[in-house]
């Protein structure tokens, strides 16, 4: 049974508060164990050793696991599914902040500062599962726990007899009530994989399909490796693995993911996605429902212009996809009396909903996240199409206030997208969810295919986006890619999209491509001080963008036509000579980024709107990559050396690493 603490209100003389509260730290302090686990040959009685130190140990202890030892869990049995288990718990111990419960391995004060990667396995201790069941799993309500220098992974028990895992850490309950994520939860030089990734890297199949849902609230993980997630699910040769790195289906945040390597086929990161998760003091229920308005039992926290979602029996929505929720936006409140009007493919329709039926308003949404500093991959034998499609290196479904930076997209050409603004209402139950204030600054992109920015996917209704998408001082390199930005957004015409200092090349069809056909067009885009190749159809519609600002980019135009009207404050050439790069043909063939910089003698040198190149700054970029800091302010520089586009550094199962900066300051 878990002990639920209250807090209590109660006047107490200021010094003696004081002298309370210095004295619960002393004790905390003082009672701080460090416990090592007693280890033998057999992994799964080290696993039970385990469980018992960590549902023994109090807030502030240090449970030390002996580097190259494995501990595992029990299979309580096996049928047809496969090996059947329990994870081990992190119990919820009411920690006070700060005070974390620290599982280590003996070794950690060896490991590197930095990212660690597979060659450091000498100085891990491994925690592994047997059964279908994931690794670890927290309680309620858990938090403050943190993990150095471990490998989570499964065993060969799962293959053997026919089993599979969905994740191999779930850092919050599988199944969350509202409010009791987990929380402050720190993954710091961990490896996650599945094991038959180390010993059969080439093979077709996989064992486990996500490594992480780092779902919760204030959870971290950085200077880690993840490895290995792909293909097709051990358990079901032909069934293709929903392949995640780090998945955040919900959960308030914040998030820090900082100078990790993530690789996975499907997703390298997936945030959103899980439907509604609904916040109960903005829920209730409804009667009298017309097609304008309802009785609410409950109003006091119901506000003009919410987006509701009124639950009803699955049906067809007019994007033909289908819904559980009608969707309607209020209008007016009068005591219980609500009026509201329907919005988008899941609008209010007949049949009415009955009486009882569960409405919900401005549910869980993914808020905070700092993603910095990380590599993220795709071996190129997953990409050759017979896993299927690669959908994204980031899928963001929902999460808004996210800052990107500092990091490396390294993938096959064209292999797949990234998704900076993706809002998804998945199943209509969320009309809420969205994707605002997004900034992704000071980046490297090596064979992207393009970003797809779609705020407010049409499938479903949702609430409008807000604030402002920055893409700037980015470099996409010269894979050949069908567009920069592929676009849609509800209408608002409050929020902007600011795209500058990028430097894009390989364009084949278009630098903006709408891909709504007009039906989401993007207002208020601003396009400046970019370098970028046109692609047959340069703006694909220009229309798409009413109150577009466009003005002082260097166009190659490579579309075969003379330049449109709408590009007369831009610079247009029609060859990448005449721009006057570095070394532009060795930067494209996969050599020194820094040949896309503008050479002393450009004419476009200095010619951006504030004076300084056009075209991404590389001492700003390089000083992102490596941690040493970096603002979106100015242009192109010829700053830096060295650095290539080809990565290099050690490898696992045949994936490509860029090695960490060594000077890394983890933000």
């Amino acid at each position: 049974m878990r002990m639920q603490f209250g807090s209590r209100s109660r006047h107490v003389p200021f010094s003696f508060s004081c002298l309370a509260f210095s004295l619960l730290i002393s004790f905390a302090t003082a009672h701080a164990a460090t416990q090592s686990v007693p280890t033998g040959s057999d992994p799964q009685a080290n696993g039970d050793n385990f469980q018992n130190a960590v549902s023994g140990a109090a807030c502030g202890d240090t449970i030390v696991l002996q580097a190259g030892a494995t501990y595992a869990t029990r299979v309580t049995a096996v049928n047809t599914y496969g090996p059947q288990g329990y994870p081990f718990e992190l119990p919820n111990k009411s920690c006070a902040a700060g005070q974390y419960v620290t599982i280590q391995s003996s070794q950690a004060a060896s490991l590197p500062t930095g990212r660690i990667s597979p060659s450091n396995i000498g100085l891990m201790a491994t925690l592994a599962t047997n059964s279908n069941s994931w690794v670890i799993e927290a309680a309620q309500g858990a938090g403050n726990y943190q993990f150095i220098g471990i490998e989570f992974t499964n065993t060969a028990n799962v293959t053997a007899n026919n089993g599979f895992n969905p994740t191999l850490i779930m850092a919050s309950p599988q199944y969350i009530p509202y409010g009791n994520w987990s929380h402050d939860m720190v993954f710091d030089r961990v490896w996650i994989h599945p094991y038959d990734d180390v010993t059969n890297p080439s093979g077709s199949t996989r064992s486990a399909a996500f490594a992480i849902r780092l779902d919760g609230a204030n959870q971290t993980i950085k200077n880690s490796y993840i490895s290995g997630f792909c293909c097709y699910q051990s358990d079901q040769p032909t069934v293709i693995a929903q392949s995640e790195g780090i998945a955040i289906p919900t959960g308030p945040g914040p998030y820090t993911i900082t100078n990790n390597f993530v690789e996975a086929y499907g997703w390298n990161i997936f945030t959103g996605g899980a439907g509604a998760v609904p916040n109960p003091a903005n829920q209730t229920t409804i009667s009298g429902a017309t097609l304008t308005g309802a009785v609410f039992a409950n109003t006091s926290n119901l506000l003009v212009g919410d987006y509701v979602a009124l639950r009803v029996p699955a049906y067809t929505n007019t994007s033909n996809i289908s819904s559980i929720a009608y969707v309607v936006v209020i209008d007016s409140i009068n005591g219980s009396s609500v009026t509201y009007h329907g919005v988008g493919a899941d609008a209010i329709r007949s049949p009415l909903p009955a009486d009882g039926t569960t409405a919900n308003w401005r549910g869980v949404r993914i808020v905070g996240m700092t993603v910095m500093q990380n590599t993220f991959s795709k071996r190129a034998e997953w990409c050759s199409g017979q896993y299927g499609v690669s959908k994204s290196v980031w899928e963001m479904k929902d999460g808004s206030n996210v800052l990107f930076e500092g990091n490396v997209v390294n993938i096959p050409a064209g292999c797949a997208p990234i998704n900076p603004a993706f809002a998804t209402n998945q199943d209509g139950s969320a009309p809420w969810m969205a994707t605002n204030d997004n900034t992704f600054r000071n980046n490297l992109f090596l064979g992207l295919g393009r970003m797809v920015a779609v705020q407010g996917y049409g499938y479903h209704s949702s609430v409008p986006p807000t604030g402002t998408l920055t893409i700037t001082n980015n470099l996409f390199d010269g894979t050949p890619r069908v567009s920069f930005i592929e676009t849609s957004a509800l209408p608002n015409p409050t929020t902007k999209w600011v795209v500058t200092h990028n430097t894009v090349r390989g364009v084949t069809n278009s630098i903006f491509h709408d891909i709504s056909d007009g039906l989401q067009p993007v207002a208020n885009v601003t396009f400046r001080d970019n370098i970028a190749t046109s692609g047959a159809y340069l703006f694909n519609p220009n229309s798409s963008y009413p109150g577009k600002i466009e003005d002082h980019n260097v166009i190659i135009n490579n579309s075969g036509s003379a330049a449109p009207s709408y590009m007369s404050g831009d610079f247009v050439v029609t060859s990448d000579a005449a721009v006057g790069f570095v070394n532009v043909s060795a930067a494209d063939a996969g050599g020194d980024y820094h040949g896309y910089a503008l050479a002393s003698t450009s004419p476009y040198k200095g010619r951006a709107s504030d004076g300084t190149d056009p075209g991404v700054n590389l001492g700003l970029l390089d000083a992102a990559l490596s941690g040493t800091g970096g603002t979106t302010s100015g242009g192109g520089t010829t700053g830096g050396s060295g650095g290539t586009t080809s990565g290099g550094g050690g490898t696992t199962g045949g994936a490509s690493v860029l090695p960490a900066p060594t000077n890394l300051t983890v933000k």
